[in-house]
């Protein structure tokens, strides 16, 4: 992605279904200081062209099965048919405290839907809230999505703290995320 001219706060659009393919998605999206706008691919198609033109994304990351759900006119990567080859070394992440890490869109039930630019401080703020407050209850554990507008990091959790597991009722600490008021064009 590097070599794509990617740089931080890049929005690329991520449409694929839960899968190592996306775990793979994010972490080079993050590791070239990119951020994602994450498209479920359940959504609408009026709704996928609204948040891909709304975020200006220059890229779409998707497979075949969903092409047709897609704008035309945004250039696309097909996990299933071309995944590039990556670097041989773990690359530097380029992306600092301050810079996007992704913006998710609010639900829209009130006009348009919204987009909210998370930093990548706010996310590595709330895995340690996380790990705080959903401590590992057994070894080897899975732990369990938590509901709130930081669900599409789900598959960042797993990365970062692969054996935690989170007990029936959360702590009522403080929230765990800062976010970013949006940015202009979103």
């Amino acid at each position: 992605m590097r070599e794509t001219g990617i740089t931080p706060d890049t929005l690329i659009a991520v449409c694929l279904n839960r899968s190592p393919e996306l775990i793979a998605t994010l972490l080079g999206i993050m590791k070239a200081g990119a951020a994602f706008v994450p498209l479920d691919p359940d959504y609408p198609t009026d709704r996928i062209t609204y948040m891909v033109n709304d975020a200006q994304a220059p890229l779409i990351i998707t497979s075949t099965q969903h092409t047709d759900r897609l704008p035309a006119d945004t250039p696309r990567l097909l996990v299933d048919t071309e995944w590039p080859k990556g670097p041989t070394t773990n690359p530097v992440p380029l992306a600092s405290p301050d810079d996007l890490a992704y913006i998710i869109y609010t639900s829209g039930s009130t006009g348009r839907p919204k987009g909210v630019a998370l930093e990548h401080r706010g996310v590595v703020n709330y895995l340690h809230w996380c790990d705080q407050n959903y401590p590992v209850l057994e070894a080897g554990g899975i732990g369990t999505i938590l509901y709130s507008s930081v669900t599409s990091t789900s598959p960042s959790r797993p990365c970062s703290c692969p054996s935690s597991r989170a007990p029936s009722s959360p702590s009522p600490n403080s929230s765990p995320v800062r976010a970013r008021s949006t940015r202009p064009s979103i």
